[in-house]
């Protein structure tokens, strides 16, 4: 779900029409000499840091450690960007692809792993068939021409491949008791960044306009329009997204504070109902299997009240024109050859690539993608070990540890709110390497190519299977032990909703961690992870949620408001950091990256501390550790859409902007007032 994920999961990391649009940059600030990191390279773009660069510690940190990284480093064929946890990506592809070419591996888990991918890479039946496999999806929109029969195709799983886009129905633990399923009811699919790029397009926003435009365009040409006439039908889909525009959550809004507040509206389905006017969804989570909760959470009940206006005859044509569009680019890398490679020459086109992945790699990349959990469980069974799970855990437990002294040191907190975040610190299970659990996989059945299978036909089985999962949790109590992320993976979460921290196996693997058994470095990469997490649980989203998981305020005003001071001073800082010399006028976005940031910040301070007791602790290998953890090389296209569009701050500012707020880091570099790592104390920022 588009704002569900927002509070359901905090990770490490991790991605022409008649219109009235105006392209203007998310500008903050204007660009003085004495903005924040004015001497610092934008580091993470290929080619900013060559050979010949001049850099070193005191001025830019990141561009200095990473120097023979970043100079060398390319771009690999089809990646608009890389960083050192596609180097650990590598690694996990390469064991994952030697488990999925295992002949020896008989179980079901594998059976659908090894036919998935040969169904991907079947280009001999997939350039036989064209575009033929999705043409009945795009035939039975084409047949709608009333509301009623609109309604008919959302609820026909077998028909529709986008489910019910207009209102995303999922299930996940309620927001006012964490210890039960609930459904959520959520916004709609669009195709640029934010609703405001509908009326002041950002730079990120017209690359999304640019890449969907061209994709729907040929797809729908290649399912018989004319190129008039596929024009047409984009143009009708963005018209109708600018009519449902007004209606959706802001940029503004999703970061803001009172962001979870907005949307934690508990309806039944009568009261649904009751202001849907002429759009049924409450028919349609019936129909669709989501129709037995005692609840509902209704993400934007504002929405639902106006998009009644807008599902009606009248619209109809450009409702078809929005799907149209939406099942176009949907489709665009399933069918044959010629779509798949068009969609990923206009990708590169847009975002600044080159090039295509291997065909191998692109199989991988499916089935890691459709089939994550049965490939993990395979994973697990071979890779994971108990050694590596105690070792995380015991670092997790010390910085557990620090925490809490900090949390009982802190003086400009109550009493009251301290003991509350002490126990929800208390409270926190964490998770490493080895799930408590596996996923269940066995009612799934795929059709080989051999027996009439189709890729489309399988990513719909598994879509099906995905959706009956979920429905089967309605009036369930929560399963804490389900994990939201395969372990497979290199990542790390915290989720509220369980006060639960997760540390994927992916995140142990060289190169992030050359050597698991040097001790300065495990801290600068599973230590500040550890902490990261930690730390999410009191950042501006997961500090609404009480030790239970349960959205409650157990602040007093007070204290919450002196927080809200602390973390303002944050998204002063980061707004005063302008990344990019092409655009002097574009800063950082404070509020949407303070999460984040807040974390990467407080993740430190428990790791330094532990370091410190440690009298030959080598805080040079330490934070050069940290350094190589968050070095990426990227295109500028890809920057700027991270800039404008993502939640975590860019790599060099998660290395400088970070370090340069410890006194540490001042005495290992003997860092000076003048240099361009140097920030006054009195202007470095603490949260916790």
């Amino acid at each position: 779900m588009r704002l569900k994920e927002l509070v359901a999961m905090s990770c490490v990391v991790t991605m022409a029409v008649e219109c009235a649009f105006v392209l203007t940059p998310a500008a903050k600030v204007e660009a003085t000499e004495k903005s924040v990191g004015d001497r610092w390279i934008e580091s993470d773009i290929k080619g900013n840091v060559t050979k010949n660069t001049v850099v070193n510690y005191k001025d830019d940190f990141s561009a200095a450690v990473n120097k023979e990284w970043l100079s060398t480093t390319e771009l690999p064929d089809g990646y608009v960007r890389y960083s050192t946890f596609d180097e650990n990506e590598d690694i996990m592809r390469e064991r994952k692809l030697s488990l999925i070419h295992d002949s020896s591996l008989k179980s079901h888990d594998a059976s659908l792993i090894k036919t998935l991918y040969n169904l991907v890479g079947d280009w001999s039946s997939r350039n036989e068939a064209g575009v033929s496999t999705a043409m009945p999806y795009i035939e039975a929109v084409k047949s709608i021409t009333t509301t009623d029969e609109l309604t008919e195709f959302l609820m026909n799983a077998d028909m529709n491949p986008l489910d019910i886009c207009f209102s995303a129905v999922s299930t996940g633990a309620s927001y006012n008791d964490a210890t039960r399923y609930t459904v959520y009811v959520d916004e709609p699919s669009y195709f640029l960044n934010y609703p405001e790029d509908y009326t002041d397009m950002t730079a990120t926003g017209k690359m999304y306009y640019d890449y969907d435009q061209q994709v729907s365009n040929y797809l729908l040409q290649r399912f018989g329009y004319t190129e008039k006439e596929a024009e047409e039908i984009f143009d009708g889909a963005i018209k109708f997204e600018s009519m449902m525009a007004p209606y959706l959550y802001t940029s503004a809004e999703q970061s803001s504070v009172e962001f979870m507040g907005m949307i934690d509206n508990v309806y039944t389905l009568q009261e649904i109902a009751a202001i849907e006017g002429n759009y049924p969804i409450s028919r349609m989570i019936v129909g669709t299997g989501y129709g037995q909760s005692s609840d509902y959470m209704v993400v934007n009940p504002d929405f639902i009240k106006h998009f009644g206006e807008l599902y009606t005859n009248k619209n109809i044509g450009l409702i078809k024109d929005y799907l149209l569009a939406h099942e176009a680019v949907y489709f665009a890398d399933m069918l044959d050859r010629d779509a798949y490679e068009t969609e990923n020459t206009i990708s590169n086109s847009v975002y600044g690539g080159s090039g295509m992945v291997s065909d191998e790699e692109n199989c991988y990349d499916v089935v890691n993608g459709y089939l994550a959990w049965p490939l993990d469980n395979l994973y697990v069974d071979k890779y994971c070990t108990e050694e590596r799970k105690d070792k995380v855990i015991e670092c997790g437990e010390e910085v557990r540890a620090y925490y809490r002294k900090m949390l009982e040191g802190e003086t400009w907190l109550s009493e009251e709110t301290r003991a509350a975040a002490i126990d929800k610190l208390d409270k926190m299970t964490i998770h490493a390497v080895i799930p408590e659990k596996q996923y269940d996989y066995s009612g799934l059945k795929l059709t080989a190519t051999a027996d009439g299978g189709t890729f489309i036909d399988a990513t719909m089985e598994i879509a099906k299977f995905e959706k009956q999962r979920n429905i089967s949790k309605i009036g369930k109590t929560v399963d804490a032990d389900e994990w939201g992320m395969p372990t497979s993976m290199v990542n790390a979460y915290y989720t509220p909703l369980l006060n639960a921290i997760y540390i994927m196996d992916g995140m142990t693997v060289s190169p992030m961690l050359d050597d698991e058994n040097n001790y300065e470095e495990f801290l600068a990469v599973i230590g500040t992870t550890l902490g990261h997490e930690i730390s999410h649980a009191f950042d501006t989203n997961g500090a609404q949620f009480d030790a239970d998981g349960n959205m409650v305020n157990w602040w007093t005003d007070e204290d919450y408001s002196a927080y809200i001071g602390k973390t303002q001073k944050v998204v002063d800082y980061l707004n005063s950091i302008t990344p990019f010399e092409d655009y002097p006028d574009m800063s950082v976005d404070g509020e949407l990256v303070k999460t984040e940031y807040i974390a990467d910040l407080v993740s430190l301070k428990p790791v330094i501390a532990i370091a410190r007791q440690h009298e030959d602790f080598n805080w040079d290998l330490f934070f050069q550790a940290r350094a190589a953890m968050w070095r990426m090389v990227a295109t500028e296209e890809k920057e700027v859409s991270q800039l404008q569009s993502n939640e975590h701050p860019l790599g060099y500012i998660r290395v400088n902007a970070i370090c340069q707020q410890y006194q540490e880091f001042y005495d290992t570099y003997d860092i000076q007032p003048g240099d361009g790592m140097y920030l006054a104390p009195a202007d470095r920022l603490e949260v916790w």
